[in-house]
């Protein structure tokens, strides 16, 4: 049942590749719990996510017309590939309420003044917006968002230059293999498994034979702005990396050039708010369409203000800080995320194999 008509090009799901798996990085430090061994986590993380895209691009492959929705019911029946749909759509849910909050979270520090709620609000209401529209706007904003996004990181990365002390990457893996372990399983987490909700719409790419390549490119820029974030974060900052919220943040508070240009917290605000908005109009539009295809609706329009609704409910319940959400994001992610983004795809690709194949044997016999 196709409830989108849109299409949507290859540069342009590069595009949102991008966007998608930076939103969080720009103002946390990704691979923390590696200390400054952190870059090397989100290599070893990265690895391991590519290892997912593969399986992801053969479902893909199989059911090329079909969104992870309508391939679950394809492999498991009816009855049980809603009930495997669901656990999907849950962590969607729970992944765009967390990235909401984190959100919220953010600009409350900048503006402490203005209510969460307010922010909360502000964003849903262009969220929804953009998402009733369909997802040609949303890879439309992504041409716009994610290139500027780049430039500003490339322009801070250049502020920054005289502030950067290499020593602050020694000593070399001086921590707990399981310490290590876990900070590559929270990038192999996230983002990379929450890649598995683009087979929402790779139906959607006017190309299906550039899926793959398009993805791969927009991994590959991704993933090198990962491992930079994680670089600057440890060379800059060196152990303060580990203690603050924001080292984004921090990381643009200490830009002095001249005593003229300080304090650029807006490179970090106009970063995040970029491609975090990519992240959020995905995930979002990703429950909604799944949603509609669960319960048999025509059109997934009259389920996005509802589950907005229920989206902003969620994200003021999620945690009483957001040092909680690190907590959950470091250690707890990994765990309850993995088993969904990585586990059941690859058993419906196995399901969905061996079904094609005994298909051929039978037509063969």
């Amino acid at each position: 049942m196709d409830l989108e008509r849109g299409r949507i090009s290859s540069s342009q799901l590069s595009y949102l590749t991008i966007g998608f798996m930076i939103a969080s990085a720009v103002i946390i430090f990704p691979g923390s719990g590696a200390e400054n061994n952190a870059w090397l986590a989100v290599i070893i993380g990265l690895l391991e996510g590519l290892a997912f895209l593969y399986i992801y691009f053969a479902l893909a492959k199989l059911f090329p017309q079909l969104t992870l929705v309508e391939i679950n019911d394809a492999v498991f029946g009816k009855y049980l590939g809603k009930l495997i749909s669901c656990f999907y759509l849950l962590l969607a849910l729970w992944i765009t309420a967390q990235l909401l909050r984190m959100f919220g979270e953010f600009f409350n520090i900048i503006m402490p003044e203005t209510p969460i709620q307010a922010f909360l609000i502000s964003l849903l209401f262009i969220t929804v917006w953009v998402v009733r529209n369909g997802l040609e706007p949303i890879a439309r904003c992504s041409q716009i968002l994610v290139p500027l996004t780049m430039v500003l990181i490339v322009l801070d990365f250049l502020l920054i230059l005289n502030k950067i002390d290499l020593s602050n990457l020694l000593p070399f893996m001086d921590i707990a293999f399981n310490q290590f372990f876990m900070a590559s399983q929270s990038i192999a987490a996230l983002p990379c498994g929450e890649m598995v909700f683009f087979l929402m719409f790779f139906h959607a790419v006017n190309n299906q034979a550039q899926i793959k390549p398009a993805i791969l490119r927009g991994y590959m820029i991704a993933g090198l702005i990962l491992l930079f974030l994680a670089f600057r974060a440890i060379t800059v900052l060196g152990p303060l990396a580990l203690i603050t919220t924001y080292p984004s943040l921090s990381v643009a508070r200490v830009i002095n050039i001249a005593d003229i240009i300080t304090r650029l917290d807006i490179i970090v605000a106009v970063n995040f708010l970029c491609v975090g908005f990519i992240k959020g109009i995905l995930m979002m539009y990703a429950l909604v369409l799944g949603t509609a295809q669960l319960v048999n609706l025509g059109s997934y329009r009259p389920l996005v203000l509802p589950l907005a609704a229920l989206i902003f409910v969620v994200s003021l319940l999620l945690y009483d800080s957001y040092i909680y959400d690190l907590i959950d994001a470091a250690l707890l992610f990994p765990v309850y995320s993995l088993p969904i983004t990585v586990l059941l795809p690859l058993l419906t690709l196995i399901l969905a194999r061996l079904k094609n194949s005994g298909k051929e044997t039978a037509n063969a016999g």
